[in-house]
């Protein structure tokens, strides 16, 4: 096993770093930058995960709120898939009913002699 490239102190403080971006992602409503951080995150918990620390209150108090911002991306993504559903099954209702009153393809001239 290699030697991990953060120290879990170092990890601890990146994962601080991206719960910031979390926030200010979700108060931007930006999918993206979300998408991004979470492909982060198991880079920067790995060192903890390899080497857990005895945690300080501080430090305890750290990790509450870097699982708070991504509850509150969790949230924000769950609701907004709601709404992307919403919105495609909107789009499928309209493309039925548009093809309902569409009109009904012309014969090709095959079946047009055949029919002569």
């Amino acid at each position: 096993m290699s030697a991990p490239l953060l120290t879990p102190e170092r990890a601890l403080l990146r994962l601080e770093q991206l719960a910031r971006e979390e926030r200010a992602a979700v108060a931007r409503e930006d999918v993206e930058a979300l998408c991004r951080i979470a492909e982060l995150l198991p880079s920067a918990m790995q060192p903890l995960l390899e080497h857990p620390l005895l945690l300080s209150a501080a430090q305890r108090a750290s990790i509450a709120e870097i699982q708070a911002a991504q509850a509150e991306a969790e949230a924000f993504l769950t609701s907004r898939m709601g709404s992307v559903s919403a919105q495609l099954k909107r789009c499928a209702s309209v493309r039925r009913t548009t093809r309902a009153y569409a009109p009904a393809p012309a014969p090709d001239s095959a079946q047009e002699e055949r029919r002569a």
